[in-house]
């Protein structure tokens, strides 16, 4: 009677079973380790650095008397404010400029009377601009003297070219300086760019805008 071994058929099995073995290891799933990231990584906003600074910080260079039209050379050289101008009538005697009173800095415009409309742009040259992925506060101080017989006067703010508030001497005028206090404009979700301030005139007296304070909060 022939004896038949099975040797050679047992190492074909085990074979075979090896490699079902592996193919069935390199078909599992990968389990990713997934490491959340830090909350401050989803924005930036607030952080230092990103926050625009549009503080009147530094030492004015002075105002002056007479100026008409066109750029103006009086700035706070730390913070990179300046001004341009278009129409006339832009003060004979009161002075337009950075100032300072009671130790706080601050941009005065000031108009004499020729009922031409006339408008002032202060912007910053090295501001950081405000992002739209990013909810921000913008709050600044005014003082004024809006002669009753004059147009009303107007503070535009604008950011990036939109305007997102303004403050009007309608229903406040008087021949007197007036501290209309604090303004506080919250800035339209989306919106994206630096901070510009627009003076707007109009009258036919004598009148005076005076911006202090201003700053930018990030939410």
């Amino acid at each position: 009677m022939a004896v038949v071994t099975v040797s050679g058929v047992d190492e074909r099995a085990r074979q075979v079973r090896r490699r079902v073995a592996l193919g069935a290891a390199w078909a599992a799933p990968i389990v990713a380790s997934v490491v959340p990231a830090p909350a401050f990584a989803a924005s930036q906003c607030g952080t230092a650095g990103t926050c625009p600074n549009i503080a009147f910080t530094g030492t004015p260079t002075g105002t002056t008397a007479g100026v008409t039209n066109g750029a103006g050379r009086l700035s706070l050289p730390t913070s990179g404010w300046s001004f341009t101008s278009s129409g006339t009538g832009w003060t004979n005697s009161n002075p337009v400029g950075f100032n300072t009173v009671g130790g706080v800095n601050r941009f005065s415009a000031a108009a004499e009377p020729n009922g031409v409309p006339r408008t002032l742009r202060l912007t910053q040259s090295n501001a950081v601009p405000l992002s739209a992925s990013c909810t921000y506060r913008i709050r600044y101080s005014i003082t004024y003297w809006a002669n009753a017989a004059s147009s009303d006067l107007v503070m535009n703010v604008r950011v990036g070219g939109t305007l997102v508030g303004s403050f009007t001497t309608q229903g406040l005028g008087g021949s007197a300086d007036t501290n209309a206090g604090q303004q506080t404009i919250n800035v339209p979700a989306g919106t994206a760019g630096a901070v510009t301030f627009e003076f707007v005139f109009a009258g036919t007296s004598s009148d005076d805008l005076h911006l202090l304070n201003p700053v930018v909060d990030c939410l």
